[in-house]
């Protein structure tokens, strides 16, 4: 996030010198100001008691909305046409360039040293960040294919197949479901709206490249997991399948803390601490370390056993909002089309998965947000150039300065859990000192990082100090068990 920000103030500063192409930017009056409300129905929790997250929260929006914004100014600035070119190059570009690596790490060949704490295969970090943030990028294919000249189509079939068939060997079901459901969209929108000579000519490399791309992933990977694609597939509909099962057993979780709390949430960032009150029983004391609910693979449910039942109500009309208007757009320019469709490959994600709390899988949806946000015949509300300007420059120095004190946080835990895992617990609590509890309450893990001091302390026999942090943790993450677990023991 922090190289986001900082990579685009030059985008910024080069956009201008661009003479506008429009006076004033027009903003869908509907959509605006249920992007302003949005942010207002996490105050619940002033009522829940997880007010000390808000700024947290907060925090985590402000990404997605200079995104939005900094996509509606550059529209504006440089017009339809140069938006399209620009960006759907871009994206092309930055995502082969992911798939080749992850295609060549999938195979053992390490192009760049990387990091390979979790699962092989993807320069992003995750099999399932790489899914979500590839699907959406797909459509951007066919929106550069207008754009460049045909001796360059050759290059982009082949960026095609390197995409597609590094989405495939993610081996991510979710990915594989949602890219037959896209294609069959597409399918039917190219057969209704194409004469015959076009529906041949649009259809032929698009199911040429997508046949390819599935043999290719056919071919079992000598890093990752879920090799067998076959085993892989079927595994979607196998009610006993573990993966499966956790799904059910998060949602169902989501839905009884719903049912309890269904105005005010459970409260902002709690929902991984209080899974275990409904499913402890999978927390035995040979299990007590293998933290899997961090979310509850569904963003819909999470903020409103979050939060209650106006956050999911206002950001669900948000989505619809958004493809709707990219849906009208469409009528006038098929990129938008394409544009919604990456939309709806994230919406789908944000069903069986939380696109909401990773960056790379919501960087698509804040453009198409943005794109839908830009109007000109409906009730609008007009701003200034320079207007957009002073948000962009006020939402650069906040993402620059949260990103980098939570950048310098993340480096201090590390720090301190090398110095745990080597027995050093003085040096690990001064490194874990060191750490925003704002900013940086959890880990990676949604493990409150004053558990970890806990320990530290605690190793250093400093007991009171132990018990205090513990309880600390305890307050964050209620029904934790290693949190438990480690109160007990002091």
């Amino acid at each position: 996030k922090l190289a986001l920000f900082i990579l685009a103030i030059p985008a910024f500063l080069y956009l201008n010198k661009f003479k506008s192409v429009a006076e004033k930017i027009s903003v869908d009056r509907k959509l605006f100001f249920l992007i302003i409300l949005f942010p207002l129905t996490f105050l619940t929790s002033i009522i829940n008691d997880s007010s000390e997250m808000l700024l947290l929260q907060l925090t985590y929006m402000i990404p997605s909305i200079f995104i939005l914004t900094i996509s509606l100014f550059a529209l504006n600035r440089i017009g339809e046409e140069k938006f399209f070119g620009i960006i759907s190059f871009s994206v092309v570009v930055i995502s082969t360039f992911f798939s080749l690596i992850g295609l060549l790490q999938v195979m053992d060949v390490e192009l760049i040293p990387l990091p390979q704490i979790i699962i092989p295969g993807s320069t992003i970090g995750h099999r399932g960040f790489a899914a979500e943030y590839l699907l959406p990028a797909i459509p951007f294919l066919l929106i550069l294919k207008n754009y460049i000249k045909k001796d360059y189509t050759p290059l982009l079939l082949f960026a095609g197949v390197i995409n597609l068939s590094f989405l495939f060997f993610t081996r991510s079901r979710s990915a594989l479901v949602l890219s037959i459901l896209i294609l069959i969209v597409l399918f039917v929108y190219i057969i209704l709206k194409k004469d015959h000579k076009d529906k041949i000519k649009t259809l032929v490399p698009i199911i040429g490249v997508y046949i390819i791309s599935f043999l290719l992933s056919l071919i079992p990977p000598i890093k990752g997991e879920r090799s067998d694609f076959g085993l892989n597939a079927a595994s979607v509909v196998d009610t006993e399948n573990r993966s499966n099962k956790m799904r059910m057993n998060f949602w169902s979780a989501s839905l009884q803390m719903i049912k309890e709390n269904p105005i005010s949430g459970v409260g902002l960032q709690r929902w991984s601490g209080i899974y275990p009150k409904y499913y402890g029983d999978e927390f035995v004391d040979s299990h007590i370390y293998f933290v899997h609910a961090i979310h509850s693979h569904n963003d819909f449910l999470e903020l409103f056993a979050e939060n209650g039942f106006a956050a999911p109500i206002v950001y669900l009309i948000i989505i619809l909002l958004i493809l709707y208007n990219l849906y009208k757009k469409s009528k006038s320019n098929e990129n938008y089309y394409l544009i919604l469709l990456s939309s709806l490959s994230t919406v789908g994600f944000s069903l069986i998965a939380f696109p909401m709390s990773k960056f790379s899988s919501y960087f698509f949806f804040a453009i198409a947000a943005g794109l839908a946000l830009n109007a000109v015949k409906e009730k609008v509300i007009k701003f200034s150039f320079r207007q957009i300007s002073y948000v962009l420059i006020i939402l650069f120095v906040i993402g620059i300065f949260t990103s980098y004190i939570r950048l310098n946080s993340e480096l201090s835990y590390i720090k301190a859990i090398e110095y745990k895992n080597g027995g050093d617990y003085g040096n690990m609590v001064k490194q874990l000192d060191n750490v925003n509890k704002v900013l940086y309450p959890y880990d990676a893990t949604k493990q409150p990082v004053e558990y970890y001091t806990s320990i530290g302390y605690y190793r250093l026999r400093k007991l009171d100090e132990a018990l205090t942090h513990s309880l600390n943790a305890e307050r964050l993450s209620s029904h934790n068990p290693i949190v438990l677990h480690n109160t007990a023991g002091i």
